[in-house]
């Protein structure tokens, strides 16, 4: 699936925080209690790509580079842009983007998140785990 990236604006901050609530509260509360505040006080538009799709906003990535590695925070893609090929199409993006610096990438999933399989299934493998993540990572080769 084609799309763009720009940077976030301050005020999508209401928009992208209703948009992580509706993706990630159910797996959070699986295994910790919901914190509603947390995205909005780590909120760094400085660190956040919209990803754009036909103009209409369809998710967002957040990155944070680090001298050795790069750590994937957060993809979060819109539930109508799910299952056709868009969050693979941002994560081969950024898998590419790390081999040409070459530095792993790092991310953490909640143990109760299918997006497990979805992050093995494109290299990453589990490092280590907390009680409520799987800390993933995938190395250039």
């Amino acid at each position: 699936m084609k799309y763009t990236t720009r940077k976030a604006w301050f005020d999508e901050l209401d928009y992208l925080d209703r948009l992580y609530a509706r993706n990630m509260k159910e797996y959070v509360e699986r295994v910790s209690s919901w914190d509603p505040d947390m995205f909005r006080d780590e909120f760094d538009p400085e660190e956040v790509e919209i990803i754009e799709v036909a103009g209409r906003i369809a998710g967002f990535i957040r990155r944070v580079y680090q001298p050795e590695e790069i750590y994937l925070a957060e993809i979060q893609i819109e539930r109508r842009y799910q299952n056709q090929g868009l969050g693979t199409a941002v994560l081969l993006d950024i898998i590419d983007e790390a081999e040409r610096v070459g530095k792993k990438l790092i991310l953490r999933v909640l143990k109760s998140n299918p997006a497990e399989a979805f992050y093995k299934r494109h290299g990453f493998e589990v490092y280590a785990e907390t009680d409520i993540h799987f800390e993933m990572q995938w190395m250039p080769q």
